[in-house]
């Protein structure tokens, strides 16, 4: 660890069983890269939760909240401070009349499941988005045409400084791939409002939904997507149109079946996967002076010697 030895220290103390230090997190990550958190929280319990925020509030550490990785690029550096990552107890969905209740830690997927085993139609979509529902939360997240904003009831979570606070859907600013709520909140829940369905339609929907997934996106360790798509245009056009797609740097390779997915093909490091990112971002604007912004979101600091 590089800083504040006494803050970690006074961290580390709060809930021995729940708070490790120098734990790995490539493992948690879909590229599968990237350095180990300084100190490694995952509370079982709103209070746990609250009082882990309020620590890292007092004692001022650096705080990221994970959830299934599959949006993100953690560099090989490691990160500092605190990576917060909610236990199984956020992990529940079920169905309540005419909504969906979940946990933060639940795959989206799951929260699909429970719907469409309770004939309520809306989520479907969620069955093909891998993250979880409080990234899912955070980012607007969507596939086959809709998106979390269209289905929303509420989201409930933490303040910083440790406080519970329920957001109705109609509070929060939403835009594509984009969700801003009137404070910064660690989620612990989503509810989701639905409509009556038919179960076997529903899964049927699902099946197709899945299987056009499969026939077109790339196979291997990826996050997907990791440019936002230009307004009238596509990321993977521009990039393939750049010579890029099946461009190759160490262990990381942009794909030749998708040219917006950027694959770890085996021992990549983050350092190649953001370089080729970098790489991307120059040859797309000096060609067609349009800049590509990354939808996936890069935390940690680079390992000394491999800035590129």
């Amino acid at each position: 660890m590089t800083q504040a030895p006494e803050a970690y220290a006074a961290f580390a103390a709060l809930a021995p069983r729940r708070i490790r230090r120098d734990v790995p997190l490539a493992p948690l990550s879909a590229y599968k890269v990237g350095g180990s958190a300084d100190l490694f929280a995952e509370p079982e319990t709103g209070e746990e939760l609250a009082a882990m925020l309020r620590s890292a509030h007092e004692l001022e550490l650096p705080l990221y909240v994970l959830g299934a990785g599959t949006n993100l690029l953690i560099r090989d550096g490691g990160v500092r401070g605190v990576v917060l990552r909610l236990g199984k107890a956020f992990k529940s969905a079920v169905a309540e009349g005419d909504r969906v209740r979940a946990g933060a830690m639940s795959p989206m997927g799951k929260a699909a499941l429970a719907a469409e085993r309770a004939g309520l139609a809306g989520l479907e979509f969620g069955f093909d988005i891998p993250g979880t529902v409080g990234g899912a939360l955070r980012m607007n997240a969507g596939a086959h045409g809709s998106e979390v904003s269209r289905v929303l009831h509420a989201a409930t979570g933490f303040t910083l400084a440790g406080e519970q606070k329920t957001i109705l859907a109609t509070e929060v600013t939403w835009s594509y791939r984009t969700a801003i709520y009137p404070e910064p909140l660690v989620f612990v829940e989503g509810v989701f409002q639905l409509a009556p369905g038919d179960s076997a339609a529903l899964a049927a929907i699902r099946r197709e939904n899945h299987a056009y997934r499969k026939a077109t996106q790339p196979k291997g360790n990826s996050v997907g997507s990791v440019f936002i798509n230009p307004e009238g245009d596509f990321a993977g056009r521009l990039i393939e149109a750049v010579g890029m797609k099946g461009y190759r740097l160490g262990g990381a390779a942009v794909s030749d079946k998708h040219a917006n997915w950027i694959l770890n093909e085996g021992g990549a490091s983050a350092a190649e996967i953001e370089a080729i990112i970098r790489e991307a971002q120059s040859r797309v604007k000096d060609k067609f002076g349009v800049s590509l912004h990354p939808e996936v979101h890069m935390i940690g600091d680079p390992k000394p010697g491999t800035e590129r």
